[in-house]
C-alpha cells in the first residue's frame, strides 16, 4: 500500500494502530495528531 510504502522511505516511523469504535482511540487520535505536528521536521 502507498501507506506502508511511506513509512518504508523513512528512518524512523511514528506509527498509530486506529480502533473507530474504541473510546482511547478516540482521544489519542487528536494527541497523536498534535504529536505529530510538532515533530513533522524533527523525525
Amino acid at each position: 500500500s502507498s501507506a506502508l510504502s511511506a513509512i518504508n522511505l523513512e528512518e524512523v516511523s511514528f506509527v498509530m494502530y486506529y480502533a473507530p469504535w474504541d473510546a482511547e482511540s478516540q482521544y489519542v487520535r487528536g494527541e497523536f495528531e498534535k504529536a505529530a505536528n510538532i515533530l513533522k521536521n524533527r523525525v
